[in-house]
């Protein structure tokens, strides 16, 4: 998990480590399912956000991802 924790993507994983898409996806999913769900304060006074887009299967299933955090609550 250190390379996505870095910024690299899946097809980067798979492409340094020389292992398949399904390989990377399926230990992203088993450390998703044990990681906790966050809870937030209710009220954050300054908030960083951030977004990246990416394609789906198909170049016309354009996704986007949005992200905010707190620097002053990690």
């Amino acid at each position: 998990m250190p390379m996505t924790l870095n910024g690299s993507g899946i097809r980067d994983i798979t492409r340094v480590l020389h292992i398949s898409i399904n390989t990377v996806l399926k230990v992203i999913r088993a450390a998703a399912a044990e990681t906790p769900e966050p809870h937030p304060p209710p009220r954050l006074a300054d908030v960083e956000v951030n977004e990246m887009w990416s394609f789906v299967e198909r170049k016309h299933n354009q996704s986007w991802l949005w992200y905010a955090f707190s620097p002053k609550t990690q």
